[in-house]
């Protein structure tokens, strides 16, 4: 069976790589189980960062012409 996963080398400082290796054992994850974790949460992030700042833009647009949007459109 084919590997399902891909390796990856990241070179940090070493400050950083002791305070990965303190949070890992504090949580009783490996290394790479905290970064996966710490990758996915910040990807997250920078979407949802994304969407607000889409609605946010739309928001500007519509006070500019003088209109407001609704709950509806900015919540949905």
């Amino acid at each position: 069976m084919p590997r399902q996963t891909s390796v990856l080398s990241i070179s940090l400082p070493k400050s950083l790589t002791k305070e990965v290796d303190k949070l890992s054992k504090q949580t009783s994850q490996t290394r790479s189980e905290l970064m996966r974790s710490a990758l996915r949460e910040y990807m997250l992030n920078l979407q949802e960062d994304a969407e607000l700042l889409k609605v946010a833009q739309e928001r500007m647009k519509s006070f500019k012409k003088g209109s407001g949007l609704t709950h509806e459109q900015v919540w949905g």
